[in-house]
C-alpha cells in the first residue's frame, strides 16, 4: 500500500490490532507481543471482548524494517512492520480471509489457527505539492478529472 498509507513516523503511537476467530475467553493463554529491536511496547493487551479483538499501543523509536511476532499456541505468527520516512511497500492487514487477501495481497496468508487478521493502525498518505499536503487521492482528482471534464466540454459543447 505505497498510496494509501505511509510507514509509522519515528517517535508517534501507533495501534496493532489482532482480530480473533472465536471469543476471547476460549484463547488461553492470549497472544504475546514481541516487537523487533527500535520498536517500544507502550501497553499491556487491551481486550474489546465484544468484537473479539486485542490491541497493542506501540511507538518506533528509529526508522526500521521488522516483523512483529506474537506466541499463539506454541507457534509463532508475524506482521511486517514500516517505519520512517519515503515510501516504503507496507501492508496494514494481514488476514487469511480471500477477501482481505485481495485487498491486502503483499503478506502471506495467516496460518490456520485462533488469529483472523492483524491490522497496523499506519497514518495516511499525503503528498507535498504546490505548498499543499492533501491526501493522494484528491491530487489525482485535480489532475485526471479536472482535466478531463475540459476537454469533454471542448469536444462535446453545450
Amino acid at each position: 500500500e505505497i498510496y494509501g498509507s505511509s510507514p509509522l513516523p519515528v517517535g508517534k503511537p501507533a495501534l496493532v490490532t489482532l482480530g480473533m476467530s472465536r471469543p476471547l475467553e476460549e484463547i488461553s493463554p492470549l497472544p504475546w507481543l514481541q516487537a523487533p529491536a527500535g520498536i517500544s511496547i507502550e501497553s499491556p493487551p487491551v481486550r474489546v471482548w465484544s468484537a473479539r479483538q486485542v490491541s497493542w499501543r506501540i511507538r518506533p523509536l528509529r526508522p526500521l524494517s521488522g516483523e512483529l511476532q506474537w506466541v499463539v499456541g506454541g507457534k509463532n505468527v508475524t506482521k511486517t512492520i514500516r517505519a520512517g520516512q519515503g515510501f516504503h511497500y507496507h501492508s496494514r492487514r494481514r488476514a487469511r480471509s480471500l477477501r482481505d487477501l485481495i485487498r491486502y495481497p503483499t503478506e502471506e496468508p495467516l496460518p490456520a489457527g485462533p488469529i483472523e487478521w492483524i491490522e497496523i493502525s499506519y497514518p495516511s498518505a499525503n503528498v507535498p505539492a504546490l505548498g499543499l499536503e492533501l491526501h493522494w487521492s484528491l491530487w489525482f482528482i485535480a489532475l485526471f478529472l479536472f482535466p478531463a471534464r475540459r476537454f469533454s466540454r471542448a469536444v462535446f459543447p453545450s
